[in-house]
């Protein structure tokens, strides 16, 4: 008896025609979408079982899938699905040019975008396309801050289509009723950052100086730090010393931030300065105008006990500093530095003075450490004002030495 080939046989056939070995993989682009979040394609899961080089080994979609299993109403069901958010879109737009419904323009662009939205990165730019119709749909009708919320949804894995779109939001906060000036400078202030991840530092200088705007002359005075401060190093990397030195004067005058950010500041305002090896004639960093006339020097002798009218006595200076501070005087006397309890509210206010130097002291905001320290005892007006009212936070202490 002759053996048949199994091929040829009528089950054979049906096995071969209908069981061929061919992965039937249903996969939707949200399986897809899981899968990459986690490092690893859905198509790699299965590299282990199947050899994809083979023509006859296919991974088919989950459109495909019911047509090779001849499911042909299935089939249309699943083509439907895929292109449901383009007949949304385009009824959206449809219904906005023919000014009938904005309730059904809106909802038809909003399933469209979210379908987008499901399907993954693949859909990236159809919800780009999308979002931008919607936005520009929502301007028209003067729906501005609508509009902001649409431009902050559409999605952007790219630094620079972040920076449009959230500039895009910022103007719609900006020109709403009433208009949001702090959402508007804060999504600028986004934007911006996002423009400097992606070395646009031109547009990133030009947001944060369209949010400087909206925060001069108000209390948030952090966020002006901030502002300035990166203004003025993004000016310095583009070469341009004096916007950027200008800027980050203006970060000096940070009396409400702690010491370690105000050395950070003039830290990096030196580092600036030396960086462009240029003489800057900085006229907002002043130092305060002394009147030399007003100081009085006051010595370890009896003038410490006596009143001060005895300040204008000419003494000798004792020749050392480190000298045991004896008074002169036979009888000993209680002063005024050996009794802070009782003085009179005037001179509690004032310094104590090391005997043979003066020490100018300056009330300032500004918690950087002294550079140098002597002895002094000034007088509390400067030109008839006091001190700590004439003395701006941006300058630098004055010490002066005998």
């Amino acid at each position: 008896m002759a053996m048949v080939d199994p091929a040829n046989t009528t089950l054979g056939r049906m096995l071969l025609d209908e069981i061929s070995p061919v992965v039937m993989v249903l996969r939707t682009p949200l399986v897809e979408e899981s899968c990459r979040k986690n490092g690893l394609s859905f198509t790699e899961m299965l590299s282990p079982f199947c050899n994809f080089n083979n023509i006859d080994v296919p991974v088919r979609t989950a459109s495909d899938q019911p047509y090779r299993l001849r499911k042909f109403r299935l089939r249309l069901f699943y083509a439907s699905e895929i292109r449901q958010p383009n007949i949304e879109e385009m009824m959206g737009l449809t219904y906005f040019m023919l000014d009938q419904s904005r309730k059904d323009a809106e909802y038809c662009m909003e399933n469209a975008f979210s379908t987008y939205m499901k399907i993954g990165s693949s859909g990236l730019q159809n919800a780009t396309r999308c979002g931008l119709w919607w936005g520009e749909m929502l301007k028209a009708r003067d729906q501005y801050k609508d509009a902001a919320g649409v431009y902050f949804r559409i999605p952007g894995e790219e630094p620079l289509h972040s920076a449009v779109m959230l500039e895009q939001a910022s103007y719609c906060y900006l020109f709403s009723s009433p208009p949001m000036l702090r959402k508007y400078g804060f999504h600028l202030v986004l934007s911006g950052d996002h423009y400097k991840k992606c070395d646009q530092i031109k547009h990133a200088i030009r947001t944060y100086r369209g949010a400087l705007s909206v925060f001069n002359g108000t209390a948030w005075n952090r966020i002006r730090d901030h502002i300035h401060f990166h203004i003025g190093t993004w000016y310095a990397i583009l070469g341009i010393s004096d916007e950027a030195i200008n800027h980050m004067l203006e970060v000096l005058a940070c009396g409400h931030q702690s010491k370690t950010t105000q050395e950070l500041f003039l830290r990096d305002f030196f580092q600036i300065v030396q960086k462009t090896g240029k003489t800057f004639e900085v006229s907002r960093l002043q130092l305060p105008i002394i009147n030399i006339s007003s100081f009085r020097v006051v010595f370890e002798d009896h003038r410490t006990y006596a009143s001060s009218s005895a300040a204008s006595v000419r003494e000798n200076l004792w020749s050392s500093l480190e000298e045991d501070m004896v008074p002169s005087l036979t009888v000993m006397k209680t002063n005024w530095l050996e009794q802070p309890k009782i003085l009179p509210k005037k001179y509690r206010e004032s310094s104590v003075c090391v005997a043979g130097g003066m020490k100018v002291i300056l009330f300032s905001s500004f918690k950087v450490g002294c550079i140098s320290c002597v002895s002094a005892v000034p007088s509390p007006l400067i030109n008839g004002s006091r001190l700590n009212g004439l003395l701006s936070t941006k300058a630098f202490l004055l010490f002066i030495t005998n």
